[in-house]
């Protein structure tokens, strides 16, 4: 009851009309730019289309878009891709409303990386998995980041693998940095 209390609280006040993006980017924590470093080097490139799904005030996708030729960052909130678009000047970086199962707009087989930091958990599987399976390349890279205490549910062994990368407390890791 108190984990369904607390995902019901989390989930509201983005959807409520006096939300207050602008609120949420001024305290939303960035993310240090050596997390992108394992990411980024298992990319097997092209550096064309990246998707930051989830992408609310546009946090991630600004920080990586140096990388790209284009990166698109998609929100459900109409109000976090509004502060997004005003947070940003670049112009490979364009955001959508819209959800993570919602890529029809993009042409299959062309997008390379596909990134959600923070919002995997709102993803709905039985959906996104087959769009995804069309729109990624061969090859390409789905890299989710989160702050703590994710479990990969069924898969154990990627679970320990997870909790490898975000709790060891050697530097290489994410550990120390907690």
């Amino acid at each position: 009851v108190a984990l369904k209390r607390k995902l019901q609280y989390a989930a509201e006040p983005c959807s409520k009309s006096n939300f207050s993006a602008s609120s949420y980017a001024t305290f939303r924590p960035t993310w240090p730019p050596h997390v992108f470093r394992p990411i980024l080097d298992y990319h097997q490139g092209p550096w064309g289309l990246c998707l930051d799904l989830g992408c609310g005030n546009g946090t991630i996708t600004r920080q990586i878009a140096a990388f790209f030729t284009c990166i698109i960052g998609i929100d459900p909130s109409a109000s976090m891709i509004e502060q997004a678009r005003a947070s940003t000047q670049a112009l490979r970086i364009s955001y959508r409303i819209g959800g993570a199962e919602d890529l029809d707009f993009i042409e299959d087989g062309t997008v390379d990386m596909v990134m959600a930091s923070q919002a995997a958990h709102w993803f709905d599987y039985s959906k996104f998995w087959p769009m995804l399976a069309r729109k990624l390349r061969k090859g390409g890279t789905v890299a989710f980041l989160g702050y703590k205490e994710n479990v990969i549910v069924g898969y154990p062994e990627a679970t320990k693998v997870l909790y490898r990368y975000g709790y060891d407390p050697t530097a290489e890791f994410m550990g120390p940095y907690w």
